[in-house]
């Protein structure tokens, strides 16, 4: 499971799936999203948050058939603006 969270720094989970075992003739892996509306996913597993949801992101050997899954949650991320009041004095001197 993994939760991504709307905002302008990170907006991507990086996913990874290995194929086994080692020797394999056929390493493809296929990756999809079953809520493209809310998460994305590349060729290489990088998923991305579009809007808040849930999305199940599923890896599909080529060869075989193999699946696995991961359940991301897109969430929006909570801006907490703080502001401090001080005053500034500024003294000039004069000479």
């Amino acid at each position: 499971e993994g939760t991504i969270y709307l905002n302008k720094n990170n907006k991507t989970i990086q996913v990874n799936a290995t194929v086994i075992p080692e020797n394999a003739a056929n390493k493809t892996i296929k990756w999809s999203s079953n809520n493209s509306n809310v998460a994305t996913v590349n060729n290489n597993g990088l998923v991305t948050g579009i809007n808040p949801g849930t999305a199940t992101i599923t890896a599909l050997t080529e060869d075989s058939g193999f699946k696995a899954q991961f359940n991301v949650t897109v969430k929006k991320k909570a801006i907490v603006v703080i502001i401090y009041n001080f005053t500034l004095n500024y003294i000039f001197k004069t000479s």
